[in-house]
């Protein structure tokens, strides 16, 4: 066991970074960094995993900043911006006083309730990675979200919520969906409670359940 008196060596402290990784709070997103800030930056970053790196391009580009490219397209004209292969990935952002993370670190605060970046239409899923890269001298913050898996209405009307809409609940299916979309801090509404659920529950047989409820207002940010 550890002693109390070791906590201030390099060695403990080392270890207690590794356990406990800071929170990134974006309570000032939009400062302006120095070209060495963002060299720094992309240096002690991580590589982006190329379908991830996919995601945030396509996802820019959807959103009318076309100006973006690959950083692997040559030759790269004056009017375009490469998109930089590496950012930081952490495990978890704090904004609007509440901590956001990824499943894989929190799965209680990766729930959440979000607005389509394009459509609006309100969606839930979870949080499976956060990157925070430096465009044009800022660092912006992408979620990678995967959505729930919708459950067809005829089934979903076994379970009380599509007939009793107050309660601010619904069930999903509780394999993941394993389809992906890139969110930024402003589309996320709140955190989700979600309860898992067995085959059988409200007399569905064939799948095991999520029942999610926005309802407790975790945060809610509209």
């Amino acid at each position: 066991m550890l002693k109390s008196d070791t906590a201030s060596t390099p060695l403990v402290g080392s270890l207690t970074e590794i356990l406990q990784p800071p929170v990134v709070d974006l309570k000032d997103p939009l400062k302006a960094l120095t070209g060495l800030e963002v060299a720094k930056i992309l240096a002690a970053g991580e590589d982006i995993p190329e379908f991830i790196y996919g995601l945030i391009l396509n996802y820019l580009h959807s959103i009318g900043q076309l100006q973006w490219r690959l950083s692997s397209q040559m030759p790269h004209l004056d009017n375009e911006l490469v998109l930089p292969p590496a950012g930081k990935a952490p495990f978890e952002v704090k904004f609007g006083g509440h901590t956001f993370s990824c499943k894989t670190s929190h799965e209680g605060n990766s729930g959440i309730q979000f607005k389509h970046p394009r459509t609006l239409a309100i969606l839930t899923g979870y949080i499976d990675q956060i990157w925070q890269i430096p465009l044009q001298g800022r660092i912006q913050t992408f979620f990678v979200v995967e959505e729930h898996t919708r459950i067809p209405q005829w089934i979903a009307q076994e379970a009380p919520f599509l007939s009793m809409p107050e309660l601010g609940a619904t069930i999903v299916d509780a394999t993941p969906s394993k389809q992906f979309l890139i969110i930024e801090p402003e589309h996320i509404l709140t955190h989700l409670t979600i309860y898992k659920r067995p085959k059988g529950t409200y007399g569905i047989l064939t799948r095991e359940l999520l029942v999610i409820s926005w309802s407790l207002n975790r945060g809610r940010r509209t």
